[in-house]
């Protein structure tokens, strides 16, 4: 007898499921001894279970074969990639949030000592501050979303890293920089001459900065190249002097000196090296030129810097 027949008279869509012979006879059982309402409210729940396990066990073995194949990649993978904390994963990028959220704090308070800051100007930057650090946040949860979505998916999971690096570069750069709500928040806030003073004590700060990374790229020039203690010093004054002042630093501070350098003319190197050093020099700058673009479109380098610095005095 058709397990149709015990309910003849029930409209709705029809239901397509397999199930196994032993629970087709159990069902039969229990529709002929009870009423009709009881015989329906049953039959669903017993089917919706079978729906259950099967959608269960498809979403299972689909995970069985990401791990069979190899390829499976856990999300604390994630974290560790964007709040890299010396080799340490920050779950959740928690303890970033907090340093990020006390060096505005510092900054809060050096401009304040510089420039006698009133309580709502403090207030302004403050919130300022935390909308930078909210933005930031909000990228990374974009980026995360698209990781979940390709984590165990190999033919895509190379894409996400387009997305990961311009995080790892922005957390790892200089914050609260030029493009930030709370630089264009000084400039909003601050009176002429409180701002004069806040722009002239950035601007030694960068300076400051960019001396001290050139230094370090030139003592590893000396790895292939020995230089005199006066062509170290000359060759760090006429890096400062014929090239801008970064717009920020970061993780990138060796590729981002290099190809400074390497807009300086040849003449002007040779003023300092001799034959045999210029040209090794001038081998190893030419390897990193072509990287420029690269820091341009990072906003580590601005386009449309002139190549000389004048901020620096002759």
């Amino acid at each position: 007898m058709l397990l149709s027949q015990f309910i003849p008279d029930i409209r709705r869509p029809a239901l397509f499921f397999s199930v196994r012979p032993g629970l087709t006879a159990f069902l039969l059982f229990a529709v002929s001894i009870s009423t009709l309402p009881t015989q329906v409210m049953a039959l669903e729940g017993i089917l919706i279970d079978e729906v259950v396990e099967q959608e269960v066990g498809v979403e299972e073995a689909a995970q069985e074969q990401a791990v069979n194949l190899g390829f499976i990649v856990p999300d604390d993978n994630f974290d560790q990639w964007v709040f890299n904390l010396n080799g340490t994963i920050d779950k959740g990028g928690v303890k970033t949030r907090q340093k990020l959220r006390d060096l505005a704090d510092s900054r809060i308070e050096e401009l304040d000592r510089l420039c006698s800051l009133n309580e709502p100007q403090k207030q302004k930057l403050r919130l300022a501050a935390h909308g930078d650090i909210v933005r930031l946040f909000d990228q990374v949860e974009l980026v995360r979303a698209k990781f979940s979505k390709v984590r165990n998916d190999q033919n895509k999971f190379n894409q996400i890293f387009q997305d990961v690096q311009p995080l790892q570069t922005a957390i790892n750069s200089e914050q609260f920089g030029t493009d930030s709500f709370f630089y264009k928040t000084v400039a909003k806030t601050l009176t002429p001459e409180q701002v004069r003073r806040f722009e002239d004590s950035q601007l030694d700060r960068r300076r400051f900065q960019y001396r001290a990374a050139i230094a370090i790229v030139v003592a590893q020039l000396e790895n292939s190249v020995p230089l005199l203690e006066k062509q170290r010093h000359d060759l760090i004054e006429l890096t400062l002097r014929e090239t801008p002042i970064p717009r920020r630093f970061g993780q990138y501070n060796h590729q981002m000196v290099l190809a400074q350098m390497s807009e300086i003319p040849t003449a002007e190197l040779e003023k300092i090296l001799d034959p045999v050093q210029a040209r090794i020099i001038h081998d190893q700058l030419g390897q990193i030129r072509g990287m420029k673009r690269w820091l341009i479109q990072q906003g580590i380098l601005d386009a449309d810097s002139p190549r000389k610095n004048n901020d620096v005095d002759d």
